[in-house]
């Protein structure tokens, strides 16, 4: 697991280090300085260096890169940009090194109308160009000569690097302010900033690399700020992070490994209710009930076979069977191209009824569990329910009131309708609008993106860092409700809590996105779709899970 920090909690860990250990400022800015020149060895990168400094703490780790590369037999030209009285203490130190070593023609440096000049007669005249000029303390739209300076590094041809964060890119929510640096890699010093994993900031860092620089110990608590941890903190998910969720007793039965009711698929959408299936089965659910549409049949039982089915011809019908579906599952996943219609609707107002019931033990079903071995269900909620929901606020409503524990898996457009804010509002501060609709409403949040969040009503936060471009496809939400699905059917303590649901379903959607890389890798972002994630599913979890292939 690692933690994610905003601009805030990074200067309060750095000064923490600083006050409590005693560790100069200056020695946390070599040690950065260090792990960024190491990191550009690692690339085995060679030619010229441009290093662009602002005037703050992030243009001094440049200047003191500069030095360091040029020690290292680097040809290193550096450009600087800002009011020179508004330097801080550590620039005035890092400019004074490096003018010392300018004397001694091991470092240039260059005025940005010449780095102009000479980007129009040759932009390629350096191999490597390094983003130090503002770090984490931008929070206004890029203007004037930084907006200028932006563009001219953007128009270089070389590798691009970034210190910490790429200028322009909002250090908590990821935005672009303007403009930012597009970097190929960028070196986070102390821990990873939310900005990098959501929004534009994910695809402005490029490959992130991070190390503690000496900020960051593990036997020490770091404070952050004045609210509770679980608040306050967002972590991403490694893939070793999910092995605790793939655990399998030897001794286990279909039953034992989580029985699913999928209300999926429709007349017009068959695949949404073979992704589903097919995604539950092959990681790892035990036993699999899908209620469909009857023209699916054909379909189902050509492509997913060890499902049971319960049909209906007419989505009114439906309804007969949701006392059963209720009454069997563990787990229930609703939505994945059921349908938007008056039936549809209806359809959910009656399952809440059901679920209600059922948890009360006013059902009619018996259930085939004994009343000791009794847990709590799991509804999930997703794609055509959640337009469902976003049109009937009655419903929305009733779902903080239902019995269970809720997910809500949301795409942006879907997360709109839900919370009554624009796509663009909520990517301003999409951490905090998600925890707070988690909180009114009492459920787990998934809130779909690229660099996606996971939330609940305790303000406990995940941001996605792992998938690519290429599950950008319809039926990739799908793939994504029937791991959620099978990982907490397969984990009692995920229906049982709601801290473990929420963990169980992070590391459903860690797995989704790591299998989604292997096909990328395999296939290529053009070609790959759902049904290719669903085939490497089994030998994504056997990688992970540590076992032999």
């Amino acid at each position: 697991m690692e933690r994610l920090v905003t601009a805030q909690q990074m200067r309060n860990i750095e000064n923490n280090i600083i006050q409590k250990f005693g560790l100069p400022a200056v020695v946390l800015m070599e040690r950065a300085a260090l792990f960024a020149a190491d990191r550009i060895m690692d690339t085995q990168q060679k030619g010229k260096v441009l290093i662009a400094c602002g005037m703050g703490n992030n243009g001094a780790d440049g200047m003191a890169l500069a030095r360091i590369l040029a020690e290292r037999g680097f040809d290193v030209s550096f450009v600087t940009v800002g009011d020179q009285a508004k330097r801080t203490e550590l620039n005035k130190l890092q400019y004074h090194m490096i003018q010392e070593l300018s004397v001694h023609g091991k470092v240039q440096e260059i005025t940005m109308d010449a780095l102009a000049a000479g980007t129009k007669r040759n932009p390629g005249e350096y191999a490597i160009i390094v983003d130090a000029i503002l770090g984490i303390g931008v929070s206004r739209p890029l203007g004037g000569d930084f907006a200028r300076l932006v563009r001219l590094l953007n128009d270089l041809a070389g590798f691009k690097l970034a210190m910490d964060i790429p200028t322009g890119i909002h250090t908590d929510t990821g935005q672009m302010l303007g403009s930012c640096f597009m970097a190929d890699m960028t070196f986070c010093f102390g821990a990873v900033k939310t900005g990098l994993c959501m929004g534009t900031g994910k695809v402005a860092a490029g490959n992130i690399f991070c190390d503690s620089c000496g900020m960051v110990y593990q036997e020490v608590r770091m404070p952050i700020d004045d609210r509770p941890e679980a608040e306050s903190i967002a972590y991403s998910m490694t893939v070793q992070d999910v092995r605790p969720f793939l655990g399998r007793s030897r001794g286990g039965n279909k039953g034992s490994f989580g029985k699913l009711g999928l209300i999926v698929g429709s007349r017009n959408v068959p695949g949404a209710a073979i992704l589903a299936s097919s995604a539950a089965y092959r990681s790892g659910a035990g036993y699999v009930r899908v209620l469909t549409q009857v023209k699916n049949r054909d379909l189902l039982m050509e492509r997913m076979p060890e499902a049971v089915l319960q049909l209906y011809e007419e989505p009114e019908e439906a309804q007969c069977f949701l006392a059963s579906v209720v009454s069997f599952a563990d787990v229930l996943a609703v939505g994945c191209g059921i349908g938007t219609g008056p039936a549809q609707e209806k359809l959910l107002e009656l399952l809440f009824d059901e679920i209600l019931k059922a948890e009360s033990g006013e059902s009619k079903e018996k259930s085939e569990e004994p009343a000791h071995a009794k847990v709590s269900k799991v509804l999930i909620l997703d794609a055509d329910a959640l337009t469902i929901l976003a049109r009937c606020d009655a419903l929305l409503q009733r779902v903080r009131k239902l019995p269970c524990i809720t997910i809500l898996t949301p795409h942006m457009k879907e997360f709109e309708r839900l919370c009554g804010k624009t796509v663009a509002e909520v990517a301003e501060d999409r951490m905090e609008i998600a925890r707070a609709f988690a909180r009114r409403h009492d459920v787990i949040l998934v809130l779909k993106d690229a660099g996606t969040i996971v939330t609940d009503a305790a303000g406990r936060c995940m941001i996605n860092r792992l998938g690519n471009d290429g599950m950008a496809v319809a039926g990739s939400g799908d793939v994504l409700c029937g791991i959620i699905a099978s990982l907490l059917g397969q984990n009692v303590r995920c229906r049982q809590s709601r801290g473990d649901a929420f963990w169980g379903t992070c590391a459903a959607v860690t797995l989704h996105a790591a299998t989604g890389d292997v096909c990328s890798r395999r296939l290529g972002a053009h070609g790959m779709l759902p049904q290719d994630m669903t085939k490497q599913l089994p030998e994504v979890i056997l990688q992970i899970a540590g076992e032999p292939l």
